[in-house]
């Protein structure tokens, strides 16, 4: 902000002036249609992108999951295309920006005693442990792939798919990533009451969710949406 006050202070013969012998070394100046056209957000940004850094968030991802910086602008879109639930978009917000409580960061701020999953008992409580690695949610996960994804062409995935998604082209279904999200909520909801996860009770809350989805869509006008995306999902799988 300082330096446009600079700026729009200089006499407009001495901005020209400075224009016609552009090519003296030492004078370190913006292109003129810049200066001109200079607002106080437009140096705000320029000042900021010298000293910003990635996300932790961002960091964290990059060192478990090998995702570049510039790819998770992807994810974070993924469940605001997902789902119209909003209950299921916070949920993978919470993940994406790395802010989900687990036991492990539970026990690091000291609310909890120990960063144990309250899943298998054993191992430490991570993001990545709770929802792809305890022993306790293998079978889920097992049972999505090869029963809920494979009529849309999924028969395997890998931690990367769990926690953040898959990266559909046009061609594929909505429903693939939200199978995994409502798997993940449900995971999560089996955590806090302290019980072990049931396939059984996955393809009801998969139930529920399309009567919710589909009471938003109708207020909405989606309903055609919402008929592609559940259709086979209800009446060939889930029937």
């Amino acid at each position: 902000m300082e330096l446009l006050g600079i700026i729009q202070c200089i006499p407009k013969q001495w901005k020209d002036y400075i224009y016609e012998y552009d090519n003296i070394d030492t004078l370190h100046h913006y292109e003129k249609d810049k200066l001109e056209e200079m607002l106080t957000r437009t140096v705000y940004k320029e000042q900021i992108d010298i000293i910003k850094q990635a996300p932790i968030s961002e960091i964290y991802f990059r060192e478990i999951l090998q995702i570049p910086t510039f790819k998770m602008k992807n994810f974070y879109i993924m469940p605001f295309i997902t789902t119209i639930y909003t209950k299921l978009r916070s949920f993978q917000f919470k993940i994406t920006h790395n802010i989900l409580y687990t036991n492990e960061k539970l026990h690091r701020i000291k609310i909890k005693d120990t960063p144990t999953c309250d899943l298998c008992g054993i191992s430490i409580e991570t993001l990545t442990h709770l929802l792809v690695e305890c022993s306790k949610v293998r079978e889920i996960w097992t049972k999505v792939e090869t029963e809920l994804l494979p009529p849309y062409g999924i028969t395997k995935l890998d931690k990367k798919d769990i926690i953040l998604g898959i990266e559909l082209n046009d061609k594929q279904n909505n429903i693939i990533n939200h199978i995994i999200l409502e798997a993940k909520h449900y995971i999560y909801v089996c955590k806090l009451e302290k019980c072990n996860p049931s396939y059984h009770r996955l393809k009801n809350r998969l139930k529920i969710t399309e009567i919710i989805e589909r009471e938003i869509a109708y207020k909405k006008d989606r309903l055609q949406k919402h008929n592609f995306k559940w259709h086979h999902l209800i009446n060939m799988v889930l029937e």
